[in-house]
């Protein structure tokens, strides 16, 4: 697994939620999504912060759903 190609600019996850790179930085500087700061860079992981947003991943919610 190769970390770089995991971690996503501001730009691209902002791309992958479909919203503005604004929205990105207020949701890092609330704390609303998680972040990873080297130096002066900030990335993103895509599957934290959509667990940090309450998004399920794709085989979290088969196993939620074939539990009721």
């Amino acid at each position: 697994m190769d970390t770089r190609r995991d971690l996503l600019t501001a730009k691209e996850l902002a791309d992958a939620l479909a919203v503005s790179v604004p929205t990105i930085r207020r949701m890092t500087r609330d704390g609303q999504i998680p972040c990873i700061r080297v130096r002066s860079l900030v990335r993103y992981h895509l599957e934290a912060v959509l667990l940090a947003l309450g998004y399920q991943s794709s085989s979290s919610s088969r196993s939620a759903s074939s539990s009721e």
